[in-house]
């Protein structure tokens, strides 16, 4: 039997975290969507998992931009970037 996931509290900080790697074509959609849903107090880190298809300067632009956190490292696969 599945229990129901927690309900957060209206304006509890929550950290998002997303992986990115060769995702040149679409990066710039997904981190907008999620800037636009971030709250006072959100924490929004953005990992480069080791990108070799010109996505590292469109994330330096964005992370100017919105000023999410930027963590750059060599490719560990989704799950090593989300971690």
């Amino acid at each position: 039997m599945n229990s129901p996931a927690p309900s957060l509290d209206a304006g509890e900080p929550v950290t998002i975290v997303t992986p990115v790697w060769n995702a040149r074509d679409y990066v710039t959609e997904t981190i907008v969507s999620v800037v636009a849903q971030l709250c006072e107090g959100d924490e929004y880190l953005v990992v480069d998992d080791g990108s070799t298809d010109g996505s590292a300067p469109i994330l330096d632009r964005l992370a100017q931009i919105h000023g999410f956190a930027l963590i750059r490292q060599e490719n560990a696969g989704e799950i090593g970037a989300i971690n």
